[in-house]
């Protein structure tokens, strides 16, 4: 090889190299950033599902109370029934 052939064989290396880098760099910039946005996003999505435990619990224990209601209700009709028949058959 002649020096100048080796010279420039060296610089277009160098070259090569210095673009690979900035393409490296680029690409890890733009990977901080979608980083950043999945950050938020899952950050977000950790509010949000705090939000929605707290509303299924409330709407679990509502239609648990809507689902047992009459049922309660009947029992307790039955009971004070129960009592006025025991206390008016006490009292003849």
């Amino acid at each position: 090889m002649n020096p100048p052939n080796s010279i420039k064989a060296i610089e277009k290396e160098i070259d090569e190299t210095k673009q690979l880098l900035k393409n490296n760099t680029e690409k890890l910039i733009e990977r901080d950033s979608h980083l950043e946005e999945l950050e938020h996003k899952s950050a977000s999505l950790a509010l949000s599902s705090g939000s929605f435990r707290s509303k299924t619990k409330k709407l679990s224990t509502r239609m648990c109370f809507q689902k047992y209601f009459p049922l309660l209700l009947a029992i307790l009709f039955c009971f004070i029934v129960l009592i006025i028949i025991i206390t008016s058959s006490r009292h003849k």
